[in-house]
């Protein structure tokens, strides 16, 4: 059994080197495709809807709306 006390050992176990230090405020592309790209901003827009309708269920449950608002 291998105990790895760090993420830095356990790279150095897998023997993988990295040159460069990535950036946390870098933008990362998730698509190549105009499709992909198209299929991840309707997921956004339907993730968007989700939280939306969860926001409205939980005012509703609230009583904070009415059922004709």
């Amino acid at each position: 059994m291998i105990l790895l006390r760090s993420w830095h050992s356990f790279v150095h176990l897998l023997g993988i080197v990295t040159t460069t230090m990535l950036s946390l405020d870098e933008e990362v592309r998730l698509y190549t495709t105009n499709a992909e790209r198209e299929r991840y901003s309707l997921l956004a827009t339907l993730f968007g809807i989700v939280v939306t309708l969860d926001f409205l269920e939980r005012a509703y449950v609230r009583d904070s709306i009415t059922s004709a608002e």
